[in-house]
């Protein structure tokens, strides 16, 4: 079976107890004798007690105690068929989904955020307006123009280079 479990009540990751309720992963649980096993990324499985797994399976609130069974199937598989069917269900999903911050209207909303000049959003900058603020160093923070290079020269990107335009944070000022 998989499970779901707080990684950070685990200590065999060596995770800080202030992670715990925020580390939430898939496991493999293996019963070897009377005791589980953990596979989850390591090259060989971790033996932990029923005490450490249940507390594990209960420390993330959205996952908690989430098992998958996995049974065989009753007979042969169309893997085909099977892809097809995912990636159609995928496919409506992207083109229909159930926020419009999701899929392909999530896209699109997000190049017109990136392209839309005239409409800032909540004190952010559009790309547009971000490029139009001029800097002697290419590349260095959001929103730099740079000029243009000598022939086959580039300019350094250096700390010092940094600027610091008021309300960001872009590095070192």
């Amino acid at each position: 079976m998989i499970a779901t479990v707080d990684v950070a009540r685990l200590r065999y990751r060596s995770l800080p107890d202030w992670l715990c309720g925020m580390t939430p992963q898939d496991v493999l649980v293996e019963l070897r004798g009377d005791q589980p096993l953990l596979w989850d990324l390591a090259p060989a499985p971790f033996p932990v007690t029923w005490t450490e797994l249940a507390e594990a399976r209960a420390g993330v609130r959205s996952a908690k105690h989430r098992l998958v069974v996995a049974e065989p199937p009753d007979g042969p598989v169309d893997l085909a068929g099977a892809a097809a069917a995912g990636m159609a269900d995928t496919w409506a999903g992207m083109l229909e989904p159930p926020m419009r911050n999701f899929g392909m209207p999530g896209l699109g909303k997000w190049a017109e955020l990136l392209t839309d000049a005239a409409t800032p959003r909540a004190g952010h900058d559009s790309w547009p307006r971000l490029g139009a603020s001029s800097s002697s160093s290419p590349g260095c923070t959001t929103g730099s123009r740079p000029p243009a290079p000598a022939a086959g020269a580039s300019a350094p990107c250096t700390p010092s280079s940094w600027r610091r335009r008021p309300g960001r944070s872009t590095g070192p000022s």
